[in-house]
Formats: C-alpha cells, structure tokens, sequence
C-alpha cells in the first residue's frame, strides 16, 4: 500500500465516478473506489478508544495508567490466578477451621496440608501436632508452611499492673498499695505509728517490745525487772513491769508522786512479789495521788505472794492483792 497525493486520490474518484453530477453510481463504482482510497492510506481507521464498539468485555487505559498498574500479563486467566493465589497467601493465618479436642484428636487434624489453616482447642489434651503436646483450652494449632504452631492464648500475659514488657514490681506499683502493709515470712522491720481497728488474731507466738506496743505491752506480757531492794518513787519504774521486793536490808517504801500520774497512762500497772518481808513494804500517794485498796491495806504481806498497783483514772491508783495494815 503506497500512499497517494491529493490529486492522484482525485483522479480515482473522477475515473470511478465519472459524471458526479448526473450520472448515477452504481455498487460496483462505490466499493472500487472505496477500495483504491483504502490502499492508498487515505483512509485511516482511528485506534481512539472511544470508538471502538466492541469494548464491553475489556479495559482499555491510556498509557499513563498502564505504567501506574506495571506490567499485566498477557494471559488473563494466568492473572487471575496469580491474584487468587495471593489473595490466599495474604489470608493463611487467617482461615479458621473451628474446634478441636486436643484430647482424643477430633476432628482429626494431624494430616492437615493446607496452610494457615487453624482450629481453636476446645478440650486440653497432648495430641501431638510437629511436636508439640502441651495444648490448654483457647490455644490455636495452626499449620504453616513449616510445620505447626501453636498460639498460647491461655499463658499470655497482656500487661501486670497496667504496665508491659520487662516488668518489675514491688508493692508500691499494686493499686491500693499505698494504705496495707506488707508482712513478709521471713525478717522485716516496720517503721511509723500503727493503728489497728479491729482485734489482731494470731495462730503463733508473737514477742513484741515496748517500742512497739509503748504502754499497751501489758496486754502481750508483762517482762521481770530489776529486783527492789530500797525505797523509789514509782515514776523510776518501768510500767507494766513484774518486780521481785527484798525488805531483808531495811525497809521498802515505793510513793505514788503527780509526776508518776503524768509519765503513766491510765491501765498502767505494776506487779510486786516480795521474797524477803523482814522489813515493810509499803506504798504512799504524795501530792494529788489517791491509792485505793481493800480496807485502806497498803502493805505487802506473805513472801511469794502478789500484788497489782493499777492506775485506773487520772491521780487514782488501786492496790490489789494480798495486803496488810
């Protein structure tokens, strides 16, 4: 096909249609010179797409968007394939199957090939998948491209005290910490004044010391003190103490002064035993101090015997026991 000029192209029309004017045209002289108008390149068939009728089954892009997709393979159905397939690799953790018992293996997962397909464990049990025979409810077992894995759902720990990765606590970092004390089993020294507000009930021995319990250690135990052998004023004394009195060298005289109702609380008490009564032992209030004691006895009397002098209410004490005029 060689192109033609204008006047080339003219000179077929005017052959093949001789008398345009007048004469009629037949079949025959319109297909001839639509013919030598196709061979002669004159007539072009347009490749716009927007012409093109038979476009309902294709895509047609401009060559800009073509280089946007990359290359598209010339078998449609080959692409098809390859985007399934990918479609499927992207999905292969994510096809569940249902439930298992890892107990008696059911439904019957071991020949399984398909990866990533997972069952979630509905019973414990040890069926071995690849090895592994530890299975708890609400683990998965998926199979890989590997083998099986198992995703431990039972053991995973999200956060401890709202907090995650390498974690470290002590009690501080536990909610509500800030108000308990923490006993340990072993050794542990506790510092600041504590109030209880309810009885403490204890199933072993517990030793306590006045540093604890300040004037309440009476109601643990009452520890012995340093024997009295000469007269004192009872704010030299340790409260809630047991005393022994030995009166072999002379007399005893223990006096109740206002500066021992101040250094004491009120259910202090003091114990005394004599083991000597070769001389009085006896007990005097001075100043604001009243001493209250069956038939106003306010001497000790048998060796070894008991007596309690208690502190029942401001500047009042009561002597109980076994006493003489």
């Amino acid at each position: 096909m060689a192109n033609k000029s204008r006047e080339a192209v003219q000179t077929v029309i005017n052959t093949n249609l001789a008398d345009n004017s007048t004469g009629n045209i037949s079949a025959a002289d319109t297909r001839g010179t639509q013919t030598d108008l196709n061979d002669s390149a004159f007539n072009i068939i347009s490749d716009n797409a927007d012409a093109i009728v038979d476009g309902i089954n294709k895509v047609l892009m401009i060559p800009a968007e073509r280089t946007k997709l990359g290359n598209v393979p010339a078998d449609t159905n080959q692409e098809l394939s390859d985007l399934n397939s990918a479609i499927v690799a992207l999905q292969g953790s994510l096809i569940p199957q249902g439930s298992w018992n890892a107990s008696t293996n059911t439904p019957d997962i071991t020949g399984t090939t398909e990866t990533g397909y997972y069952w979630i464990v509905s019973d414990a049990g040890s069926t071995s998948l690849g090895g592994i025979t530890d299975w708890e409810v609400n683990d998965w077992a998926i199979k890989t491209s590997t083998g099986w894995a198992k995703v431990d759902n039972t053991d995973s720990v999200l956060t401890v005290a709202g907090r995650t990765g390498n974690i470290v606590l002590d009690a501080q970092d536990i909610a509500e910490a800030g108000n308990r004390i923490w006993l340990l089993s072993g050794a542990q020294t506790i510092s600041g004044n504590k109030t209880f507000s309810s009885p403490v009930t204890m199933n072993n021995t517990l030793t306590l010391d006045a540093n604890l319990l300040g004037d309440q250690s009476a109601r643990i135990y009452r520890p012995v003190g340093t024997a009295i052998s000469a007269s004192a004023n009872l704010e030299d004394l340790d409260p809630n103490t047991f005393y022994d009195v030995d009166a072999s060298g002379g007399a005893v005289v223990i006096t109740l002064t206002d500066a021992a109702n101040s250094a004491f609380a009120i259910g202090t008490e003091f114990e005394f035993s004599p083991i000597d009564l070769t001389n009085d032992v006896s007990f005097i209030g001075s100043g604001s101090q009243t001493i209250e004691s069956k038939d106003l006895n306010l001497k000790l009397d048998g060796v070894f015997s008991g007596s309690v002098l208690k502190k029942t209410a401001a500047n009042t004490w009561r002597l109980i026991g076994t006493l003489k005029l």
